[in-house]
């Protein structure tokens, strides 16, 4: 997979090989590009990202978007 990708082959070629779509094939041995820089993409998940899903859920079911927007600032600058 990983020659024909680099050669230039679809993510469909490579699906049809084994009788994936080409999104199973992508999934299975795909590795998500940045689409603003180019560069691979960490899969690696954040630390405390299923506490602030929970949080995030929370606030949101109680009316306090400006909770959610301020928490949302403080994860871009972890990410950057």
């Amino acid at each position: 997979m990983r020659h024909a990708r680099d050669n230039g082959a679809t993510w469909q070629v490579v699906g049809d090989a084994p009788g994936v779509t080409r999104q199973a094939a992508f999934q299975r041995y795909g590795r998500p590009i940045d689409p603003g820089t180019g560069e691979l993409m960490t899969t690696t998940p954040l630390p405390g990202v299923a506490a602030l899903a929970t949080s995030v859920i929370r606030d949101l079911a109680a009316g306090r978007d400006d909770r959610v927007i301020a928490g949302l600032h403080i994860l871009d600058r972890k990410t950057s």
